[in-house]
């Protein structure tokens, strides 16, 4: 489909998956594989609406399953890492606490 037509569906899923009744459905009806391709090949806001549908859709049992085995693990995390590139340095941060300065500037003398 188009652009418009995968970033309206997506959208169209997640306000349906976020009903317990239609997590099930929407899983049988085969939209979990499409959602993950989406983040792959979408548009911007086609990846962000599919990842919010698959949020909604996560909150039954079975379909983390189905959404882990259709690979949206790995492609989630990328979409992440391309949209927030300096989230990895937040975490560090606070995972250092008061050595972090410390730890950012030996990095940046390695790498350049």
């Amino acid at each position: 489909g188009t652009p418009r037509a995968e970033s309206g569906a997506a959208t169209a899923l997640s306000s349906l998956a976020s009903n317990v009744d239609n997590e099930v459905a929407i899983a049988k009806a085969g939209a979990i594989p499409r959602l993950v391709a989406l983040l792959g090949e979408g548009t911007p806001l086609a990846k962000s609406r599919a990842a919010t549908a698959l949020s909604n859709l996560a909150n039954n049992v079975d379909n983390k399953v189905s959404i882990a085995k259709a690979v949206a693990i790995p492609r989630l995390v990328a979409l992440l890492v391309r949209e927030f590139p300096h989230y990895a340095d937040v975490q560090e941060s606070r995972a250092l606490g008061p050595a972090a300065p410390l730890a950012f500037d030996k990095r940046a003398q390695l790498c350049c």
